[in-house]
């Protein structure tokens, strides 16, 4: 055989066991002291556990993003696919029709009006210094009503409270960025570098993007216009 050099041999042991310490302290520990004879603790020549600058909160809504889009695309699909089934008894059946394969995802760059002035109105009720909200919950939804109450263009959409409660929700876990009145990523980029996991994901033969004002003839206007900012619309054509 080959003649190993010693130095080498214990240089490849010494980093091996810093490296393996953070997940093997107790066998760290004994080989450092026993083997390798070295004085103290291996955590204390390391510098003790490995520190991470944690993923950027920018990376977690864009992965939250994506699975929690899946989920809602593949409920979308279950729905149009279901079979038409007769009206009154002893009316025939529906001929079930194949399913399209060919899907188009529908994005919206902006909010409406009404939801970007919530928007607007939930950042002056955050506090930057806590990373939280001026008030807790109870507090900040009676503030929400107020506002409500003194704005004509809200006090009859009963959507404006669903959304003070979700997004504040969101922005108890992901802080002030889920308030803001833009995505914090390029939604469309997004779609478009993630588009053969979506197709392949949703198992269709044809899936297009398009910004709502250009989708393609076919397309049902109605569903395309309910896309928002974050909330893309899978329509099958």
């Amino acid at each position: 055989g080959i003649d190993m050099h010693a130095d080498i041999v214990r240089t490849y042991c010494t980093t091996l066991v810093v490296l393996i310490a953070p997940v093997m302290k107790h066998w760290s520990e004994y080989v450092w002291c026993t083997v390798l004879k070295r004085e103290g603790s291996v955590f204390t020549h390391s510098g003790g556990w490995p520190q991470t600058s944690g993923m950027p909160k920018e990376l977690l809504l864009q992965d939250k993003y994506l699975q929690d889009l899946v989920a809602s695309f593949r409920k979308t699909l279950t729905k149009k696919n279901k079979k038409k089934k007769g009206g009154k008894k002893g009316e025939p059946t529906t001929p079930a029709v194949a399913a399209s394969k060919r899907g188009v995802i529908c994005v919206q760059k902006e909010y409406p009006p009404w939801k970007k002035q919530t928007l607007e109105w939930l950042q002056t009720q955050w506090d930057d210094d806590k990373n939280a909200f001026q008030c807790d919950l109870k507090e900040l939804k009676q503030r929400a009503k107020e506002f409500q109450s003194a704005h004509d263009e809200l006090k009859t959409n009963r959507a404006f409270m669903g959304v003070v409660s979700f997004v504040s929700g969101q922005a108890s876990q992901l802080g002030r960025i889920a308030l803001s009145t833009e995505m914090p990523f390029d939604e469309f980029k997004l779609l478009r570098e993630s588009q053969a996991y979506l197709k392949a994901s949703l198992e269709l033969d044809e899936l297009t993007l398009s910004n709502v004002s250009e989708a393609p003839e076919g397309v049902d206007r109605d569903d395309a216009d309910k896309a928002e900012p974050g909330t893309p619309v899978l329509c099958m054509y």
